[in-house]
């Protein structure tokens, strides 16, 4: 079976900037799943084209594989986006619910990229 690595960016207010998710790739922290990471946005992390700021992760999985992805705040409003290994943006989500401002994502791993 193919494995793939995505890069999932966590945002707190998030425009589109692939660009700006791969030049600062190199930053990306490597997971191994299933994980639960506590984490805090600060000036030290990645910054979009609207300086907000924002984490990347990175993790493995096999093509068909299907991964759900959260994100929790009580600080802010939570913005993900999946990127695929090419760095295109492939699920996003703002609100998981018109009563929360959470986020997730659940997205097939596809052997595109």
């Amino acid at each position: 079976m193919q494995r793939l690595r995505n890069i999932i960016i966590l945002v707190g207010i998030f425009s589109a900037a692939n660009a700006s998710a791969q030049q600062c790739g190199s930053n990306a922290v490597t997971l191994s799943c299933p994980a639960s990471v506590g984490a805090a946005l600060t000036t030290d992390d990645c910054a979009s084209a609207d300086s907000s700021e924002y984490d990347l992760w990175q993790f493995s999985g096999t093509v068909g594989q299907t991964v759900t992805i959260e994100m929790h705040s009580t600080a802010f409003d939570t913005f993900l986006a999946l990127l695929d290994p090419s760095g295109i943006p492939v699920a996003e989500n703002d609100d998981v619910s018109s009563s929360s401002i959470d986020s997730r994502i659940t997205s097939r791993m596809t052997s595109t990229a």
